[in-house]
């Protein structure tokens, strides 16, 4: 399986670059440089979260008040990735301020509803064959500029790992599964704890945005 060190870009872009090719070595090869990165961080910068939910549509969510958390200590995986306390401490701050965000009130005594999580990572493998792909370098020696350009309409494959966050909510005295939330996104286990934070939060938000359920 042969992997390659590519980017998609879409034919606009291509074009923009094309025309700032039109200046003098210097001025082109800056500009391109400049826009490669620009564009480069654009497109690889943005993450999209799919959410999905569930739930028994008998219930009536409106009369749910309280909340609180069904375990006090996360259930241990094996996975080092998961397992952070750092990480399932994001995750219940961002609950927390998600629900109480909503109305709910945080209670330990007698309350409405439990709250739970699982998080998992799992490795996938990504295959793109939507139009050609463009790539490019550039050097200077001396006073003289070069650059060159370079098609491909191959397949690109390589591996990325996604993770998938759970949010359960049970009712608080027969412990039913009441309704269920799942967000995904593609994660960087290497990501500076700042962005590792900003993304748990979106994936908390946007799983939650989901309750209660606008039934129909």
């Amino acid at each position: 399986m042969k992997k390659q060190a590519t980017v998609n870009l879409p034919l606009d872009y291509v074009m923009h670059i094309h025309k700032l090719t039109q200046g003098g070595p210097m001025k082109k090869t800056s500009a391109v440089a400049t826009s490669f990165i620009c564009g480069l961080f654009f497109i690889t910068g943005c993450t999209t979260i799919r959410v999905s939910q569930d739930y028994k549509p008998s219930i009536t969510f409106s009369e749910m008040k309280t909340f609180a958390w069904k375990h006090d200590k996360q259930k241990k995986t094996g996975d080092v990735r998961i397992d952070s306390p750092f990480n399932d401490e994001r995750i219940r701050a961002a609950v927390d301020k998600a629900l109480t965000g909503k109305g709910y009130i945080h209670s330990s005594d007698r309350p409405d509803v439990y709250v739970s999580y699982n998080y998992n990572i799992q490795s996938k493998i990504a295959s793109s064959s939507n139009g050609p792909v463009i790539g490019f370098g550039f050097g200077t020696g001396g006073r003289n500029s070069a650059m060159g350009f370079g098609v491909s309409t191959g397949n690109d494959v390589g591996q990325y790992d996604e993770g998938q966050l759970v949010i359960d909510v049970t009712d608080g005295i027969t412990n039913d599964l009441l309704w269920r939330g799942t967000s995904t996104s593609r994660v960087d286990t290497q990501a500076t704890p700042e962005r590792t934070t900003l993304l748990f939060n979106k994936m908390v938000e946007k799983n939650l945005a989901q309750f209660p359920p606008d039934k129909k």
